[in-house]
């Protein structure tokens, strides 16, 4: 018996022949119960970035061929305290929903790593687009429109 929030639940084997069936019914388990792992369910492609503690890939979701930006932060770099941070962080952006800033899909932890899926943003770093170009004071505004809305919202 498996006591789950006080109440008694039984547990049950389910036998199968054939080893691939099992194997693919875990998988389908796993996946409604957002139990897989990361490794599971992404492809790691090219690196878009790096930082300190952290690394960004372009990943792509095998099942759904969806293209995501996949921050994958090495854990031994960061002390507990920034650990428990991270976190608490992680808790508070996957809230977080305005068209102005980039969407947190899910995350997952390892032992290693701690990875954060969020939506890929295309078009480069603000920054150099406004160094490689004169802009005009009216995209200038809709771009400071857009970021104080932003930071609005937060």
């Amino acid at each position: 018996m498996i006591s789950h929030e006080q109440k008694q639940v039984r547990s049950r084997t389910y036998y199968h022949r054939n080893q691939e069936a099992i194997l693919d019914w875990i998988k389908c388990l796993k996946q409604e119960a957002n139990n897989l792992s990361f490794e599971e369910k992404y492809i790691r492609g090219r690196k878009l970035g790096k930082g300190k503690f952290s690394t960004v890939f372009q990943c792509q979701n095998k099942e759904t061929q969806e293209v995501v930006a996949v921050k994958q932060i090495h854990k031994p770099s960061l002390t507990d305290r920034e650990k428990e941070f991270l976190r608490e962080e992680i808790q508070i952006i996957k809230l977080i929903s305005h068209p102005n800033i980039v969407k947190m899909r899910e995350s997952y932890e390892t032992d290693k790593y701690m990875y954060i899926i969020m939506d890929q943003a295309t078009g480069g770093e603000l920054f150099e687009h406004i160094k490689m170009y004169e802009l005009e004071e009216r995209e200038i505004s809709l771009i400071m429109y857009q970021l104080v809305e932003a930071i609005q919202y937060l």
